[in-house]
């Protein structure tokens, strides 16, 4: 896995090639995450020498002054951050250190990784539907009861007899 985060071109086709979470002079792992309403982001980067994460958010998501704009991705909110970070860091360390691949894993093209007694693998799990498709259930359920806000009384849910 840590191989894949490493992998810049991994990443080319959604942030663009050598973004914030590419290192010229080292192998860095790097994984972003951000909320759909975009009130949190966060950068995390590990080596076999360091491992930092950096979350940027709105820790009093009730105030709309404190929300990050809309389409602040992980990437370019906190990734330039920890990038500056991991680089000071280990700065005068070896960019050259990585993890050996675990017995029995070999590489294949293109950044893939197998099993060593692997000799093909045709499809992924999931790549196809179940044949026959499943049928729809017929079991009624009723609305979950929840807060607007924690700790406040549950809303009035539409009756679910």
């Amino acid at each position: 896995m840590a191989q894949i985060m490493a992998d810049d071109q991994n990443r080319c086709l959604i942030f663009g090639c050598n973004s914030a979470l590419h290192w010229k002079d080292r192998t860095v792992a790097a994984k972003t995450g951000t909320t759909d309403d975009f009130r949190d982001a966060v950068t995390i980067a590990f080596t076999p020498d360091l491992t930092a994460a950096l979350w940027v958010g709105d820790i009093l998501a009730d105030l709309p002054q404190n929300r990050m704009v809309n389409g602040s991705d992980g990437v370019f909110v906190a990734s330039p951050a920890i990038h500056s970070f991991v680089s000071q860091a280990l700065a005068g360390v070896p960019g050259n250190r990585w993890y050996t691949p675990p017995p029995g894993v070999v590489a294949g093209p293109g950044n893939s990784w197998y099993l060593a007694d692997t000799r093909s693998v045709a499809k992924l799990p999931g790549d196809n539907p179940p044949s026959p498709l499943p049928r729809r259930s017929t079991i009624r359920s009723r609305p979950i009861q929840v807060p607007a806000r924690p700790g406040e009384p549950f809303a009035n849910a539409a009756s679910g007899d």
